[in-house]
């Protein structure tokens, strides 16, 4: 399913959830490329006047050292009790997240959904890795070093911070569209894993590092 084609079904199914309970998701939805799945949560605060719309995009094949999906996007919207109904927040919230996501692009490097135009200079606008790399020319140049713990992924061998408890530099990206492994002699999607290429360890991100994963 593709976010962009079918953003008014979702927003659809958004309200029949949100009236029955506060959290939901979906799976296997289309964003730049990416497959990922969406979770959906609902919070009312009465006291505060305000309710709550938060949204996060996960892809099961990126787990961190604790085996926990890791955030690729968190992205949230707020109103005042009863400015729209709860129908029309949904379509509000969906349109401003593809609002945002025309303007983002999945970094390989750090493992997120970014805007594009991430830092602003007067002569142009540079990514989260292009201003890692003139940051780092102009430390280099007063004869300072800079570690850098990135390394190319061994798939598609882009640079990368994401590396896997096993030790190999796997991104993101690449990482998402590896196919789990089924244990036959179970009816459950439980034993699903995914296994590094390189040593075939089940694939878990390292919970401390460059990539950011918590």
């Amino acid at each position: 399913m593709d976010l962009t084609t079918h953003y008014k079904t979702i927003a659809t199914k958004m309200v029949s959830n949100f009236n029955q309970k506060t959290f939901f998701f979906i799976r296997d939805v289309s964003i730049n490329d990416i497959v990922v799945d969406i979770h959906f949560t609902y919070h009312r605060y009465e006291t505060l006047f305000t309710e709550n719309i938060q949204i996060e995009l996960f892809n099961d094949n990126i787990l961190n050292s604790d085996e926990e999906n890791i955030s690729l996007l968190h992205f949230e919207i707020s109103q005042n009790l009863g400015k729209h109904s709860l129908e029309m927040f949904c379509k509000l919230s969906l349109e401003n997240l593809l609002d945002y996501l025309k303007n983002t692009t999945f970094d390989t490097l750090i493992g997120r959904f970014i805007p594009l135009n991430t830092v602003e200079c007067p002569a142009n606008h540079l990514r989260t890795s292009e201003l890692q790399n003139a940051t780092r020319a102009i430390f280099n140049s007063i004869n300072l070093k800079i570690k850098d713990n990135s390394d190319e992924c061994v798939i598609c061998y882009e640079r990368t911070f994401c590396k896997t408890v096993c030790g190999h530099y796997l991104c993101f990206s690449c990482c998402a569209q590896i196919k789990p492994v089924f244990n036959t002699d179970s009816d459950t999607d439980e034993d699903e894993k995914i296994y590094c290429p390189i040593c075939r360890s089940i694939i878990l991100y390292e919970s401390t590092g460059g990539c950011g994963c918590r």
